[in-house]
């Protein structure tokens, strides 16, 4: 289980979180359509740099660019703003374009995408924030999750939502693809490698895509509750996945094997984030939390004394009790790598029974109404 560096509870519901990529900075969106700006060490001493009421009703969805210069938000007032992530000033906003409340938000080196509770899909130049393309209607509900294919080229993001995913080349004038009906709200997605995409389902399953989103490749089963978001992990094939049930699961998409997790709590882990230092952070609309990297849990556990015995399972005397004893334990052991062994192969095989459970891919907005 995962160590927490440390917490920060918010005064108001938390609705959009994003992670400076090189400094020890973050953004929050807040249900009152406020920004705030925040510097942060990991001793949990937390500044704020600056706050300002950037939208009318909530900011919905919120997130730096690749460099960390801008911080582009968008808010129930179907307002998208590019501000400068040093004072939170704005430098320019589109405010007569999406016609429908965001759901999301993505962005790439060089486009800004914004997805809708309608289900369509904008993108914007990041310059100046002009329409590039619109995409209406790519998905039967809102757009649950949106994200860049930078493998393929600057034109592609893939976005999933109500039971589809969809590929989109922001040159074409439809998605290049979409899926066949899952029977099975898609809550998120991301890249668990540079090719290869995973879904999150409301039925607690992590689906694994090739690139073609032809069908899925195989089911990782996670929770009973909804897998509400997932984060790509610092290594290929690794991602996080945050569920209803208040658990973070650090999972590998090759193996299917869950590695760690992290025990956030409260209703549930509504959004995942990393820091500039590859430290985990969990968040829910009322509190975020910064967990301590494997290296800084193995040098914690060392200083507390929690260093690991290896028994090698040596007899004290050489007599024959002895040998017999350890030759049992060393049977016991071999026959639960065995039967560990089968079970993982039935893990690998097995696909999840699909439930008829609804649920709203932004949890941390469908309590509230109007938000």
């Amino acid at each position: 289980m995962g160590r927490v560096l440390f917490t920060q509870k918010q005064d108001d519901f938390l609705f959009a979180l994003s992670f400076h990529p090189s400094e020890p900075f973050f953004v929050k969106g807040f249900s009152d359509g406020t920004v705030t700006a925040c510097s942060y060490d990991y001793k949990g001493e937390i500044n704020n740099i600056w706050t300002t009421k950037r939208h009318k009703g909530s900011c919905r969805a919120l997130t730096y660019d690749h460099e960390g210069k801008f911080v582009f938000s968008v808010g129930l007032d179907r307002v998208l703003k590019k501000a400068n992530a040093t004072d939170g000033i704005v430098k320019i906003k589109n405010s007569s374009t999406i016609d429908s409340d965001p759901a999301c938000i993505s962005v790439n080196d060089t486009y800004v995408a914004i997805g809708t509770d309608e289900g369509g899909v904008y993108i914007f130049n990041q310059s100046d924030l002009s329409l590039v393309k619109h995409f209406a209607d790519v998905h039967n509900d809102n757009v649950a999750g949106l994200f860049p294919l930078p493998v393929k080229n600057e034109y592609t993001f893939i976005s999933c939502g109500s039971t589809t995913v969809s590929n989109i080349d922001l040159r074409k004038d439809k998605p290049v693809s979409e899926s066949e009906d899952q029977e099975d709200d898609i809550l998120c997605g991301c890249l668990s490698n540079e090719t290869t995409p995973v879904f999150g389902m409301s039925t607690g399953v992590v689906t694994v895509w090739n690139q073609v989103l032809e069908d899925q490749q195989h089911r990782i089963r996670l929770s009973k509750d909804s897998v509400d978001c997932l984060l790509p992990g610092e290594l290929d094939d690794i991602v996080v996945a945050g569920c209803g049930d208040g658990v973070a699961y650090k999972v590998n998409t090759r193996s299917s094997l869950v590695l760690k997790k992290y025990n956030h709590g409260g209703d549930g882990v509504s959004i995942l984030e990393m820091d500039y230092q590859y430290h985990l952070v969990t968040a829910d609309m009322d509190s975020i939390k910064v967990w301590m990297t494997d290296e800084e849990e193995k040098k914690a556990d060392k200083e507390e004394g929690k260093t690991t015995v290896t028994n090698t399972k040596r007899p004290i005397e050489n007599n024959d009790s002895d040998w017999e004893s350890m030759e049992e334990e060393e049977e016991e052991e071999e026959e639960k790598k065995k039967a560990e062994k089968q079970t993982r192969k039935k893990r690998k095989r097995g696909k999840a029974s699909a439930k008829s459970k609804v649920h709203n891919s932004r949890p941390a907005i469908s309590s509230f109404d109007g938000l």
